[in-house]
Formats: structure tokens, sequence, C-alpha cells
């Protein structure tokens, strides 16, 4: 590629000053009802705000005041996002309708229909300014047609349903003649369609939005996009409002308390140059496949030599999450001490203090009902190991939470069910339904397989030399036992026979989750001093049978603060002396085992 290829790339990539991004992947049509049907929204792209974004006002400090989960995909016909919003007050639902001294007509309808004197803006609203053209000349903002707009829904009018029925209503410049027409007959006809809905509980709620690419998304002169123009980027920008009480606003404009915006500067959020980049794309970028044939793991049809790394807390880890680039720069690190594979939990609720732990810390509310947030991250960081080749171990449940009190119940039914639909197009994550326990395992597997046939399951059936019993080892894809540890003797020795029996018996793969311990003899840990080469000749025996390994350290166990836990609470392979001399080993793992035959 030619450096002025190269540089129309990096232009196509970034809109003007913003490196804001989103992907627009098809996906199925989703019913624009204000309501989040099972999966409905788990083949789009997450988008998630706003701390961290732009704030044109006072600035949003908290999730409980304020929260987006957003989604983006595409039909072919049809652009559709969706966003599920937490906000603590309600405008003209917990308070008065109070009206801004700039504009006592900022709810003003003319015969039933909104007036270009009012604000369509104020109250709880969202805003989308698209750049079909995905051009600009200097400081401009939109020309309200299909080469760029900027439209509105707010949560309690709408030009459709008046005052008290949330929707669309035209946006700016909507004092245009021109362009609040061309707004209106966007709304009228249906080329846009919006649905809002109060959440349950009532502290938040959701809008679903519809946008027709003809005539909504113009990119070029009367040529509006389609697949068969190819991946093409549009300028996106998109604003949430919150206005809540008029003191909560006190001293900006209009009493709004918050807008914050995806992109661009507090005073330039709205031109053109300063918008994020949407990439519309024609299909979904190939994703590796897991799959196993007799005792051994595939990739994509080439052997992968599963070697995982306990990272129970990756999900809930704000260094690991930091960004994509961060996160994938710890990827990177992990696969150069030959890590291929992250064990990552779902519930990291437990009480037992260990790093990042917290009441909220599961995938899971207590109904079964899935954390939008905590989902968006999981997804995240499944398509980030993709990219880098590697494979993500997803346990479900854990004992540890469990014997802590913190139990579904029947509800780990719809758990189960909802997460095995939204991860389905993830296919380099094995689920693993329990770390350390088999309750109701038959019926979970039943159900994953009834939504997905070909994921590749497994269990972790109980605590050390527990190693399972027929029923579950027989329907299981692979075993994944705790092995034996030094309590009852050397594991180096005890472990390797309890995989041997295991392949010879099930003839299938078997993941050893090899416990390495430090120092602290709780939580299963050793009662006497150990050495890196207990563990090193542990996992030189597995491989030699033909078994993997999963590194299940000890950096996360004792809690922040701790002198065996990294100060990130990310198992960074250097951290640690002793657990060092082990990654060493692991990376050499090529050197020393002969590829299968089978």
């Amino acid at each position: 590629m030619g450096r002025s290829a190269l540089i129309l790339l990096a232009s196509l990539l970034y809109a003007g000053e913003s490196r804001r991004y989103l992907d627009a992947f098809p996906g199925t049509t989703p019913v624009i009802d204000g309501k989040f049907s099972p999966g409905e929204w788990s083949d789009a792209s997450p988008i998630r705000g706003v701390i961290g974004w732009t704030q044109t006002f006072s600035p949003t400090l908290s999730r409980e005041d304020l929260n987006l989960r957003g989604y983006v995909k595409h039909d072919g016909k049809r652009l559709y996002f969706a966003f599920d919003i937490d906000d603590d007050i309600l405008y003209g639902i917990d308070t008065p309708r109070w009206l801004p001294k700039e504009n006592p007509k900022a709810h003003e309808f003319l015969d039933g229909k909104p007036s270009r004197e009012a604000f369509p803006w104020f109250g709880d609203e969202m805003e989308i300014l698209l750049n079909a053209a995905y051009q600009w000349k200097g400081t401009e903002s939109v020309q309200a047609n299909g080469r760029s707009w900027q439209m509105v829904v707010n949560l309690t009018k709408s030009r459709l349903g008046g005052l008290n029925v949330g929707g669309l209503l035209e946006g700016e410049p909507r004092r245009d003649p021109k362009a609040f027409a061309t707004y209106s007959q966007w709304i009228d006809s249906g080329a846009m369609t919006a649905a809002t809905a109060v959440k349950p509980n009532g502290r938040g709620y959701v809008i679903e939005w519809s946008i027709a690419f003809d005539p909504c998304v113009e990119v070029e002169p009367a040529k509006f996009w389609s697949p068969a123009l190819g991946d093409r980027p549009v300028g996106i920008n998109i604003a949430l409002g919150d206005l809540d009480r008029p003191e909560d606003g006190e001293g900006n404009f209009g009493n709004f308390h918050h807008e914050d915006w995806f992109a661009g500067g507090a005073k330039t959020r709205t031109q053109l140059k300063d918008f994020g980049t949407l990439m519309l794309r024609t299909k979904r970028p190939a994703t590796s496949t897991l799959s196993i044939r007799g005792t051994h793991f595939y990739r994509n049809e080439k052997h992968f030599p599963l070697t995982g790394v306990s990272f129970f807390n990756a999900i809930y880890n704000p260094a690991f999450n930091q960004s994509s680039d961060h996160r994938r720069q710890w990827l990177r690190k992990f696969q150069s001490y030959g890590i291929n594979t992250l064990r990552i939990w779902s519930q990291w609720d437990n009480k037992r203090g260990f790093v990042n732990t917290c009441p909220e810390c599961s995938l899971y509310r207590p109904d079964g009902s899935l954390r939008a947030d905590r989902l968006a991250t999981l997804k995240e960081i499944l398509a980030d190991c993709d990219r880098e080749g590697m494979a993500v171990e997803l346990v479900f449940f854990s004992q540890e939470s469990w014997h802590d009190g913190i139990k579904l119940g029947p509800a780990a039914d719809s758990a189960v069910a909802a997460l095995a639909r939204e991860l389905l197009p993830y296919r380099n994550v094995i689920f693993q339904v329990w770390n350390e326990f088999s309750e109701r395992i038959l019926d979970h597997v039943k159900t994953i397989r009834a939504i997905d046939p070909t994921r590749i399951v497994t269990n972790s059936p109980g605590v050390s030399s527990f190693l399972g019993d027929p029923p579950q080892n027989a329907v299981l894809d692979f075993l994944s036992p705790h092995t034996t540890r030094q309590a009852a003797g050397k594991p180096w020795i005890i472990a390797p026979d309890e995989i041997r029996m295991l392949l010879s018996r099930y003839k299938k793969p078997v993941v050893d989750d090899e416990p390495a311990r430090t120092g602290t003899g709780r939580f299963g840990g050793p009662p006497e001093p150990v050495s890196p080469f207990d563990h090193i000749i542990q996992i030189a025996k597995v491989w030699e049978l033909g078994g993997y390994v999963v590194y299940h350290h000890d950096m996360f166990q004792m809690g922040q603060g701790d002198p065996t836990v990294p100060p990130t609470g990310i198992p960074d392979p250097e951290f640690s002396p002793f657990h060092k001399q082990v990654f060493e080993f692991l990376k050499q793992r090529d050197r020393y085992v002969a590829q299968p035959l089978d």
C-alpha cells in the first residue's frame, strides 16, 4: 500500500478532529416499540456513555445520575439505534414541566404539531447527527437533508403524539422552513421512526430509533447507501440531554443539568468536522471458530494449543478496560508468555475480599436478566481477544458466590439462556457452566445447546480432586476439573495420572486447571512452601500426555494492596518472580510439545 493510500485510509477511519468510531454491521430487523426483546440487539455494536463524553453543561460524574448503553446495526434498508438510559430524575414525570426563561414557547404546538419556535430538545432527550456525505469545508453544521441532518427524540413529547408522548421531533436548524419541512416529512412518512418507554423501575428510559437509508443517508448526490455500495464511512454524533430540576442546572443555558456528546468539543460538537465516524459495514468480519477433533482443540481448523491464565476479574477490572488499545496491549503481553486463552468469571460478586469484587460485579441481576453495561464490557473483551487470535473460557456461575448466599435459583435458567443468546456471534468463546460446582449442570447444558448447538461447553465440577461424574462428563465437550492439589500429596505426580485416566476413559480434550500459590494456604492453597518447579513439572507432564493447562495463580486472592496482588489487579506475567518462572516455561510450549496427529 502506497503512502497516498495510507493517508486516504487514515482520513476515512477518523472524521475531522474526532477519533471516536463505531461500526454498524448487518443484523436482524428489530421491532421499534421501546422494549428490548431477548436477543433483539445481541448482533449490534455497543455504544457506551456518557462518562468520558464531551460535556456541554454540568459534568456527569456518576452513572447513577446518568448512564447510557447503546447499540447500532442495520438490515440493509434501515439503520437502527437503541439506547438504554439510566436517569435518576425524569423531567415532566418526576418533576413539573417547567419552562426555561430563554423560551416560554419551548413546548409550543400549533394545530397539534410542534412549532418552529419550540425547543425540541428541551426535556430528557437524545439527538443523532449524521453526515452521510462525510465531507466538510470548514466549521459548517448540517444541511438538513439526506446529506447531513440533526434529529431529536424526546421522552415526553413528539411530532406524532404531541405533549406527554415521547418520540421524534424536528431538529436543527428547525427555524429554517425548508429544513423543518424536510424533517417533518421524514417523520410523517415513516422514513424515520422512534419509540420511547420509561423503565419499569422509573429510573430511566429506553429509546429505539429506525432510519431509512433512502432518503436519510445520501452518501452521494441522489445516491443512498445500500450494501451494494460497499463499506462506507459516515459522520456521526450523538447527544444525551438530561434536564432534571431548574436548580440542578443553575447557571446553564435553559437550566439544563447535563448535555453529553459522543464526539467533538463543547462549542464545536455540531460542526461536521468534529463528528465521529460510523462505518456502515456490508458484512461482519470473519470471527475465529473453535472446534474439537478427538482430544484436541482447533481454531479455524488449525490446532489451537489452549494455554490459559486465570483472569477472573477481567470484566470488572478498570485498568484492563481503559480502552480497546490498552486492553489489546495486555493481550499481546499475555501472548508473549504463551497465553492464548483467558479464563474469565461472569460472577465476581463473592464476599471473600478478592481484588475488584463488588456486589454489582456480575453479569446477572437477581431476576436472571443481564446487566447491559457489564455485558457490553464482556463483548468488547471477546472482540479484542478475537482480533488478537485469543480465546476466552467464560465461567457462568461460581461456587464462591453460591456459598456466600448469592444464588439465582430458578432465575438461573433465564440467565443461561440470555447469555447464550447474546454471545451467539462470538465463536472464540468456550462456556464453562460452573467454577467448582455441578448444581443443575445437565439442565444448563441442555439450555445452551437448544440455543447454540455448536457451542463448546465444559464444567469445573467441584473442588480439587473431584473429577466429575459420568453423566456430566459424558455430555460435556471437554473436561476441565481442578486436579488434586498439594494437601493430598505431590500434585505433579497425582494430577498427570488423573489427566491420563480422563483422556483414556472419555476420549475428549482435558484441561488441567493447574493451581499455583506463592504463599497463602487459604482458598485451597498449599499447607507448605512450594516451588515454581512443582508447577513446571506438572505442566510438562500434562502436555506430554496430550492435555492442556490453565495456569491458576494467586495474583487476585488476597485483595488490593497485598504483596501477592499486582497494583492493577491484572495478572501480569512479570509481576511475581515466582510466577514469572512458570510463564517463561509456558511460552516455550512449542519447544517441548509435538503437534497432534489427529
